[in-house]
Order: structure tokens, then sequence, then C-alpha cells
């Protein structure tokens, strides 16, 4: 028995929970799909369910029951039955009355019946009746889309997810996230050589499946015209300081020991250590907040001397003299006429304290006063807020200040740093902008551009000199930013940030943690780890600051860097230094994938890991979305048996045989083999268990798809790829903004990459001149409204 509708109340429902998404359908008096975005029907971005295309909007129980499962989508049976049921009513009596003014036979309102008026109001896209394909749907003569449909809901649903969007054991089709759903031909080569195993879909099942996924997946999501757009900036989330920076701010603002900071919880996260994402609070960790703060406090205040220094004599005739000797703090001179004259700063006398210490960065006085204490309040509190303070956060640290002056000038000052180190104004980098809105988007203050160009290249607080252009308000200018930009790149401050990019990247807890037994492995020593990733240094200072800082070079660098030590783990020709100098084995270096931070930590004890090698070759150079199997998932995840008589290409093989893993898998053993010439001590082999290393692939589902005889071919194909091009802009920005980018076509930084992309290949991938370009992007100079 179907429920009873309530159109009236389907509207409403409609209003809140899906207009958002399809608009408020108006444009069904003209066009003869629903939702005027794109003319996507019922979110066909996300490929599923068609009303431009399919007739499922023409029925209440099967619109109703999508609804019910899938909207908003994402989100199931977050609309239950009679939801469902009174907003399919209202979808398809809006179809059925919003056309009006019209003939029976006549769409086109040209006056005639036409046989094409005669067409049903969403045709399918393959059909010989006369009817008008719609201009986005796909060509009639590649294949059955109502076929491929099937294929996908039985073979493909279970990786890919029944809306296209990928699941933990399979990526996601939708156009911006999947690199090769685009051209149709490699999509079909695709489908014919690997899906779901290889030669189970081949022919007329390839190309319906295609056909399905380009016009559900990808067809109707258009690029945005990024220069006829306003700013897009995206969404840039509140950000806390992370360790590294609390630790350098800390130390650049008060001078103190860094070793204070180490109460201070260090970020536990896989990926980059600025992640917005990740930099949660705790209990715990406000506790270390508070601690830090308290000792930095203390530590910073037992510079200044609370023994009393007044001079006798007499100092001044006018107040003007005063302040030649004391500066603005001083505000008369008492009994001016006498010969017991005396300079005043607020309440007291100017030389009535001892000067601090010129070692302070902070607090410089002629005397330690009232007048001293309020200067600090203001001029330290704006280096420590990034920003002049509000009227109100002026007052209340005076307060501070007064109550702990009580004891001593000491103790105020005390608690007034105490007071600022626990303020969110400190912690986080919190951003609101000029006010002034455009599609609700307003530029940042300039204030605010100096702290995003600092924590980028610098990661720790502005310098003087960006906090003077910020008072000057110059740093809405792009042509200033980029040329602090440039500076701050050139100072060897950023060296450090931008090594930690790789060792981020690479995983400096896994470099560190390099499993290679010593007893299988004499070569690998106790020292090894932290000599892997001193040669990681040395590889990156070479390309970034002696080469020409191009990305090709980091991926395919026939040399790196070894001292006597490493090269003995290595089994090179030693050098005959102690320090790290440049070698090239021929034929045995092939850019970061051979060095042995990355070689050694994506391995096992007594072997190699080539899953774990070829996960991270696709994740973090091509930017595949890759997830282990949920505990749920009923996969069961068995690393193959230890056998003296197969090598370890050949056990992974047959491990990870069968429906539950070869879906994955057929990607990520190719990318992994590529590199079992190298042992898990990052040593070169020929064999293993003495039998012939084979490092050929045949790798599917990227731009860079084919056969390759071994890393140096895998390689080269990696410097032509478009793929990993797009990838390492997404990941210089991700760590530069401290935040997920969504740069997928359509996406919120579309625009912003977009336009780093183009600078980044049309200046030969130099991340250097990347870095500048992330500065001039919408996402870096605006941010959308705070409401």
């Amino acid at each position: 028995m179907s429920l009873p509708v309530d159109v009236t109340k389907g509207a409403a429902l409609y209003k809140n929970q899906c207009s958002s998404c399809h608009d408020d359908g108006n444009s069904i008096a003209t066009k003869p799909d629903f939702g005027a975005q794109n003319d996507i029907d019922i979110i066909d971005r996300y490929g599923q369910f068609s009303c431009e295309y399919l007739s499922d909007c023409a029925s209440q129980s099967s619109l109703s029951d999508y609804i019910h499962t899938a909207m908003p989508w994402g989100a199931v049976n977050n609309c239950d039955k009679s939801c469902a049921s009174d907003i399919a009513a209202y979808i398809i009596n809006l179809q059925q009355t919003s056309v009006p003014n019209l003939g029976p036979g006549d769409d086109d309102e040209d006056g005639v019946d036409n046989p094409s008026d005669l067409c049903p109001l969403k045709p399918g896209p393959a059909r010989n009746n006369g009817c008008p394909v719609p201009t986005n749907a796909p060509d009639p003569d590649r294949g059955d889309q109502i076929a491929g449909l099937d294929v996908y809901t039985a073979q493909c649903s279970t990786c890919h997810g029944s809306h296209g969007g990928g699941t933990n054991i399979g990526p996601s089709l939708i156009q911006g996230e999947c690199k090769v759903c685009g051209d149709f031909g490699d999509l079909v080569d695709i489908i014919e050589m690997s899906m779901p195993t290889p030669g189970a879909c081949i022919d007329d099942c390839a190309i319906n499946v295609a056909t399905y996924v380009q016009s559900a997946f990808t067809a109707s999501i258009q690029a945005t015209n990024c220069a006829a757009e306003a700013p897009s900036p995206g969404i840039f989330p509140l950000r806390r300081l992370n360790k590294r920076e609390y630790t350098n701010t800390i130390v650049d603002l008060f001078g103190v020991d860094k070793s204070l900071m180490n109460r201070i919880p260090a970020e536990q996260n896989s990926g980059f250590d600025n992640d917005a994402g990740v930099l949660g609070v705790n209990s715990s960790l406000v506790d270390s907040f508070i601690d830090a703060s308290e000792v930095v406090a203390a530590a910073f205040v037992s510079t200044l001397s609370a023994t009393p220094i007044v001079s006798s004599g007499d100092q001044c005739n006018t107040t003007s003299q005063c302040r030649t000797t004391y500066g603005a703090s001083a505000t008369d001179c008492v009994d001016s006429l006498s010969n017991q004259s005396y300079c005043q700063c607020g309440t007291d006398r100017c030389d009535a304290g001892a000067s601090p210490s010129t070692s302070n960065r902070l607090l410089s006085c002629a005397a330690l006063n009232d007048q001293c204490a309020f200067d600090f309040i203001k001029n330290a509190g704006q280096k420590i807020y990034r920003r002049p303070l509000s009227t109100q956060e002026n007052k209340q640290l005076r307060a501070l200040y007064t109550e702990g002056k009580s004891i001593d000038f000491a103790a105020g000052i005390q608690l007034v740093v105490e007071a600022m180190l626990q303020s969110p104004s400190f912690l986080y980098r919190a951003e609101f902008g000029t006010g002034s809105l455009s599609s609700g988007v307003t530029p940042l203050t300039s204030w605010e551009i100096a702290t995003r160009l600092s924590y980028m290249f610098w990661a720790t607080t502005p310098d003087d000199k960006l906090l003077k252009l910020a008072a000057e308000d110059k740093l809405r200018d792009k042509k200033v930013i980029a040329e602090q930009a440039q500076r701050l790149l050139s100072d060897n401050k950023a060296k450090k940030v931008l090594r930690l990019f790789f060792r981020n990247l690479i995983q400096q807890t896994k470099i560190l943690a390099a499993p290679a037994d010593p007893a299988i492995y004499p070569h690998m020593t106790a020292q090894a780890p932290q000599l892997y990733l001193k040669e990681l240094d040395a590889f990156v200072d070479h390309i970034l600051w002696q080469k020409e800082a191009s990305w090709d070079e980091f991926l395919s660098a026939d040399y790196t860097f070894v001292n006597n030590a490493l090269a003995e783990v290595y089994g090179f020709t030693p050098p005959g230094s102690d320090d790290f100098v440049q070698v090239s084995e021929q034929g045995r270096h092939f850019g970061l994938f051979s060095l042995g931070a990355v070689v050694a930590s994506r391995a096992h004890e007594s072997e190699t890991a080539p899953v774990l090698r070829g996960a991270f070759i696709l994740q973090s150079f091509m930017c595949v979305s890759i997830e282990v199997p949920a505990d749920d998932s009923g996969v069961e995840i068995k690393p193959p048996i230890p056998d003296p008589n197969s090598t370890t290409r050949e056990r992974w093989i047959q491990a990870t045989k069968g429906k539950d893993c070869e879906g994955c898998h057929r990607t990520l053993n190719p990318a992994g083999f590529a590199f079992e010439n190298f042992d898990p001590t990052g040593r070169w082999r020929e064999k293993d268990k003495n039998l012939p290393v084979d490092a050929s692939v045949d790798l599917p589902g990227t731009d860079i798809s084919g056969m390759y005889a071994g890393p140096a071919g895998l390689v080269n194909a990696l410097v032509e790829s478009e793929q990993a091009a797009q990838c390492a802009v997404q990941l210089w920005a991700q760590y530069s903004y401290g935040h997920e980018m969504h740069a997928n076509t359509g996406g919120a930084d579309e625009c912003s990459m977009q336009s780093a992309y183009n600078t980044f290949i049309g200046k030969n991938k130099s991340v250097k001149e990347l870095l500048i370009a992330l500065t001039q992007t919408d996402a870096f100079l605006y941010r959308t409204e705070v409401k």
C-alpha cells in the first residue's frame, strides 16, 4: 500500500533539504531537466539517478525510494519514507505543472506540432525515434548507458560505490578525482585490461560501462571559468599552532631556551604536521599549554631586577629633557626649578627601577614602572597576537598587570605574559578579513597576510619587516606580497621548513623505525635511520638551493648524497668523507624513490614491502586515494607465507588474488614491484632469495598506465605525468596553507590550484616559483565570510 502524499509539505521539505543542490526547480518551465545547475538532474554530478536522461523522476515509487536511500547525497535515511514520498510528489507535480502555455504537441513553442515535440519529457540517451539528444548527454554511438548501469551495479559498485565516490577498497570516479575517466578510449582500455579483473568486461561490456561512468560521474560537471569568476578562496579552517610553530614562535618572541617547550606533545599524524584537520585540542594539551605559558613567563621576567636604582641630583629643567632621556614614557619634570628635580614616568620616578637586560626582546624601558608595563602590553601584545590589541583586550591585560603589581613589577608582567600565551588569539590563527564582502568573500587584512606569509615560509611569527608593512596596510598588494614571499624564501629559516615538507611526505617516524633486521642484513646499522634522514636533507637542499628546484629533478635525479657510513649500508665505494657528498652509481638512482628514507622505511624485517612502496608512490606522487579495508569489511588481510623458493613479488601476487583484494592490488602491487631491486636496507640487489628480481610492471588505473621494464621507465612516466604534476601542486598547497585542498573540478579550490598549476608548468616545475605563486591565489588572499 502506497503512503499518502502531501505536495505542500513536500515543497517545504524540498526547500529545506534539496534546493541548495538542485535550485528551486524553475528551470522546468523551459528545459526538460530538473535543476538548473549545469542542467544537472537529481545531482547527476555524483551520478546515480538521472532525471535528464532517464525516466526515474516520473515514477513516484522510484523517486521516493531513491530520495529515502540517498538524499541528501551521502547521508542515508536522513529523510524517512514519508518525507521522501512528499518530496517525490512535489517534484513530479512540479514537472507536470511547470510547463504552462504549451500545447500538448508543441514543446518548443514554435506553433507547430513537430515529431520531436512528441518526445517523452525525460528521453533516454540511446534512441532512434528522432528525439534530440540533450547537449551534455553521452554520445549514443558509444554504448548503452542502461546496460552499462546494470554491469556497473553488479561488478563495479562494490569497489567504487553506487555514487561513484569510491570506497575504502576502490577510488572515486568523480571528475577531478578520477584522472583517467575523462578520455573515453582510455577508460574503455582500463576496464578491458583490469576491471574488475583482466578480461572480465571487454568489447560492448566495457564500452557500455564507460558510457555510463562518463555520463553519470563525469560528463555533467563543467570546469569553472576562473577568469570570469569572483574570488573563490575555498574554506580556510581555524588553525592552531602545532608544536613546531609554537616552539619557533616562543623562542623568537622571548628568546628562551626551546627545551622549555618539550612539555608540549608532538602531533601524532601520518601526514603533514600542520594540517588543521588533525590539530585538535584535548584536556591534556590544554594543561601543557598552561604549564608552558607559566614556565615561559617566569623565564622571561627573571631577567628583570626588582632592586630600585634612584639617581640623585638635578635631573631636568623641562619635561622635554625627560623625554629625551627616558622616551615617551616620561610625563613630567618634577621640581624643575630645584636641584633635586627628577623625571616622572606615569606615577613613578623614571629612574625608580633597574633597566631590563638588553637581550630582552619585548620589554625595553628606561624604568620598570606602570608606563613601561602599559607600553609593553601594547607593543608586545601586537607581536604576540600578530595584530593590534582591541581596546577591551588592552583594558583586561592592564587590569591583570595591576593585580600582579601588588607583589612587584615582575609579578604583574608575568601575569600578563601568561594570559597572552594562553589566549586563543595567540594559540590560533584566527582570520576575519577586512569585512568588505563581495559574493560572500572578504579580503584578508594586512596583519593576516603577514601571518600567513611568515608561517608558510618560516613556521614562526612575523618579523619586524612584515609587521611594519602590516601596520602600513601594504600587504594587500599582490606585488608586495610576492616580494616578501621571495625575501622569506631566500632566508635560511625557509630551508628547514622546506626540508620538513619532504620529511612529512615520507613520514619521518617511518624512517626512524626502518625495520630491517641486522641479523639478516649485517650492513644495517643502528645509525642507518639517522643517516637516511641526513641523506634526504642533503638531497633536498642540493636541488632547492644549488639546482633549479625542479620537481622533475626530485623524481628522477641520477645521484644521491652519502658519507662513508651510509656508503657501507648501500654497498657503495666509500667517498672518503664523513660529510655527505654527491655520488652516482650508474643505473641505481631514481630520485626520491631510491633513497633509503623511502625504500628502507617501507620494508619488513626480513623482506621488502612492495605494497607499502606502491601505496606511497600512488598516494604521495599521484594523489590516488587508498585506504586499508575497514575491520568490518569482511576482507581478511594475510601477508604471504615466507617461502625460500619464491620471490617476494611472486608471493604477493599469489596472496592478493581474488575479488576481495585484486581490485586494489592490481594497481598497488605494480607500483611497488618496480623497486624490487632495492632490499629492505636500500641496497641494490639483482636477486631475491637467489632468484632473479623481476622489476617489470604493468600499471593500470592512472594517466601513466602501461608496461615498464623497471624503475627507470616508471620514473620517466611520472616526470611526464600531468596527474603527478597536479598532485605536486596540491601537496605543496596543502603544506603551505595547512589544510586539505579541494582541487577537483568544481571543488572550492579549483581556481586557486589551476592558477598555481599554470605557473608551476610555465616555470619548468620549479618548487620555489610554485611557492611564490601560492601566495597570489584566492585561497591565500581571501576567505569566505565569517558568520
